[in-house]
């Protein structure tokens, strides 16, 4: 093609021959464009796409009315699917800010203001105390206390127990440490059963104490809140500090946690059922 427009322009500067190359190179020229817009619509055409998809539509005038529809069709079907996944990676976030740990529960504990005092009613007939007001019968029996749960029952300081107390009280005694290493979950559920036990007999008071009334003696409240009252923890956390300043440890509130997370689980499996 070139040489063809090369020996057309030579022939134009005869001036007998001007009007005649001019319309010569003006088919040629238009061939051309003509042959190179063919090719460059095949090799779109069968290229991957990676570019703009609407504007590849308009670009290639070859695709049918039908194709386009469908093309678009699964643009849309696609822009749906990722709006959907977006979804539900925000769905899992939350769910990941939905599960509590220790320092979420410390930071309730804190926003307490209360005073410790001796003795104080947490529930309805529900009393914590320390181990100077337990080993005091006579203040007890003012109350109207009918059940000792001792927490610090054969620990140091605490010399409580049914000879102790006599037939005035009924006594159950659990010999836990405060310590981050002491399993007190084995005991949540016997000292669930005892203070719900008390509770159900007439004029039933029940007083859960361990040395201080903080951590030990709180923490075994906190767990009949959750199996028999149907508490989540942090509400009945925020619940006792309303009522008394307690601070179980961080293994007691480690504890707290998983007994949470299965009556939780507990109760998804009982719906489902």
């Amino acid at each position: 093609m070139i040489h063809l427009c090369t020996r057309l322009i030579k022939l134009e500067s005869h001036s007998g021959a001007k009007s005649r190359a001019r319309a010569a190179l003006f088919v040629v020229l238009s061939s051309a464009r003509e042959r190179l817009h063919g090719r460059l619509s095949t090799k779109l055409g069968n290229c991957p796409v990676t570019a703009d998809k609407h504007l590849l539509v308009h670009i290639i005038p070859s695709r049918s009315r039908r194709e386009r529809l469908q093309y678009n069709k699964h643009l849309e079907q696609d822009s749906i699917q990722d709006g959907e996944s977006r979804l539900k990676m925000s769905a899992l976030k939350g769910k990941r800010k939905e599960y509590l740990t220790v320092k979420d529960l410390q930071k309730v504990l804190d926003s307490c203001k209360l005073n410790l005092n001796q003795i104080d009613e947490v529930w309805p007939s529900i009393y914590i105390g320390n181990v100077a007001v337990a080993q005091n019968k006579a203040a007890l029996q003012k109350l109207g206390i009918t059940h000792v749960l001792n927490a610090a029952h054969s620990k140091r300081g605490s010399m409580g127990n049914q000879s102790f107390y006599g037939n005035d009280f009924v006594y159950c005694g659990i010999p836990a440490d405060d310590s981050t290493h002491f399993d007190l979950d084995v005991y949540f559920q016997p000292a669930a059963d005892f203070i719900h036990k008390a509770l159900k007999s007439p004029d039933g008071k029940v007083l859960v104490h361990c040395i201080m009334g903080m951590s030990r003696s709180s923490t075994l409240v906190l767990a009949y809140l959750m199996i028999y009252r149907h508490l989540p923890l942090k509400r009945a956390l925020e619940k006792l500090i309303q009522k008394r300043a307690i601070y179980p440890n961080r293994n007691f509130l480690a504890l707290l946690l998983d007994l949470d997370l299965q009556l939780t689980r507990k109760k998804k499996t009982c719906q489902i059922l």
